[in-house]
């Protein structure tokens, strides 16, 4: 089903890119935008932004020490004694 789903999209693509070729031949100014648009850097939909970021650390609470040692420990990525040993020997 899978193929057949995949084989059928494939062949609507290439229909679809025929009439989008005449069109632009006819100079649809649709199809010229379209085509332009989504194939053309200069032409493409743009979006700019502009900001400054800016970080403070905080150091973690307790419970969100637990958290991340509970987390962590879920994940089989290690148990909670190594993140409270780490960040009691880092405040020392």
């Amino acid at each position: 089903m899978d193929e057949a789903l995949a084989e059928g999209e494939e062949l609507v693509n290439d229909l679809s890119e025929g009439q989008l070729l005449t069109l632009i031949k006819e100079k649809n100014w649709s199809a010229l935008s379209f085509w332009l648009r989504y194939h053309h850097p200069k032409y493409g939909n743009k979006l700019e932004l502009t900001g400054k970021l800016q970080v403070e650390e905080q150091p973690l609470s307790s419970q969100q020490k637990e958290l991340i040692a509970k987390a962590l420990k879920f994940a089989g990525l290690g148990d909670d004694s190594k993140l409270t040993d780490n960040n009691e020997q880092e405040s020392t």
